[in-house]
């Protein structure tokens, strides 16, 4: 563990790689006003500030979608698959029309599907399994993607509270 004061902080990393780089960060923000001003530049710090939140966001979600699949299937990753292909469900057959408006960029259209076939389906497994694969996939969308579908990550993430509150989850976790 590497421990030192520079500039002001103190620097404590869990080995000298990682250590040297904050180091490296910090002697580079000396003299500035923050530190993100020097990892990022003087004229982006508005913009950087937008870009970690995101990110920030985009774990926060990931982290939600590996907690019901480790809670709910005992496994770290889910992805919807089709059982039987000769014999498609109501929820095969709705994971391919959401797929259709995946692939059209019609995420907000997908997602109306999704809620409006909830009471068809009930509540079962597959369609937790369908939902929680639909928001993991579009969480995986870049920012521009999103953008153009006219979505955003704050909408996945609200979309997956909700998945969660409609299977009883959210007091788990929310």
């Amino acid at each position: 563990m590497l421990l030192r004061k520079q500039y002001g902080y103190s620097v404590i990393a869990t080995d000298s790689i990682a250590g040297e780089r904050v180091l490296k960060i910090l002697t580079h923000a000396n003299g500035r006003k923050n530190v993100l001003d020097a990892v990022c530049g003087d004229g982006l710090k508005g913009d950087s500030m937008s870009i970690y939140q995101k990110d920030w966001l985009m774990r926060q979600i990931q982290m939600i979608v590996q907690f019901i699949a480790r809670l709910v299937w005992g496994k770290d990753a889910i992805e919807y698959q089709v059982a039987e292909q000769d014999h498609l469900s109501e929820v095969d057959l709705l994971y391919y029309k959401i797929e259709s408006l995946l692939a059209e960029s019609k995420i907000c259209e997908a997602e109306d599907l999704l809620y409006e076939r909830l009471d068809t389906v009930g509540s079962q497994n597959k369609y937790l399994e369908l939902s929680v694969d639909f928001y993991q996939k579009i969480n995986k969308l870049s920012d521009k993607e999103l953008e153009s579908a006219n979505y955003s990550r704050e909408e996945i993430q609200t979309g997956l509270k909700e998945i969660m509150k409609l299977f009883g989850l959210s007091e788990l976790i929310l």
